[in-house]
């Protein structure tokens, strides 16, 4: 099975909730703030975006956000790997 990193935000984070429709690396959408405490998904699938951006799945729907801001606001001890099986 496919290894994925979740994380648990330690504050909210600004992210693009990224349309179906946009093209495979431009990450467009709605604006959105994902809240502190809830827990986004590193999914080797969910590729990079242009501009830096970092997809991320949050609520079962692709997010793109910036890495340093998801670093900065992720939880320490947060992080763990853990394998599909395991969810």
């Amino acid at each position: 099975m496919d290894a994925y990193k979740r994380v648990k935000l330690e504050d909210d984070i600004a992210a693009i909730r990224v349309d179906a429709r946009s093209a495979m690396n431009v990450a467009a959408g709605v604006a959105v703030v994902i809240p502190a405490g809830e827990v986004v998904e590193l999914d080797p699938e969910v590729a990079a975006f242009a501009g830096g951006m970092q997809g991320v799945m949050w609520k079962g729907i692709t997010h793109a956000l910036f890495m340093d801001d998801l670093l900065q606001r992720a939880k320490r001890n947060g992080t763990k790997r853990e394998s599909a099986a395991e969810s």
